[in-house]
């Protein structure tokens, strides 16, 4: 009975341990996938590749994307208008 105790404790160690270790490594690959400091300084002279390009010009999206922000804002400062909101 000692001994199955035993094994049992040993096996949850073990277990956590590994769940501890995956938990790890998943941090350390997304942090790893942040990118480089030089893309976020060459951020206003990156362009899109022609193709994303002419499909975002099909789509229109730099005016979806405007409204969509523009209707966040505009959620968030009615949220904030306490008669309201």
């Amino acid at each position: 009975m000692l001994e199955m105790l035993l094994w049992w404790m040993d096996e949850s160690d073990n277990q956590s341990l590994s769940l501890f270790d995956r938990i790890l490594s998943g941090l350390a690959s997304l942090i790893e996938g942040i990118p480089s400091t030089d893309l976020l300084f060459n951020i206003w002279t990156y362009e899109l590749p022609p193709d994303v390009a002419y499909f975002a010009d099909c789509f229109l999206l730099d005016f979806g994307a405007g409204v969509i922000f523009s209707c966040f804002i505009l959620r968030f400062l009615i949220c904030r208008i306490t008669f309201i909101g």
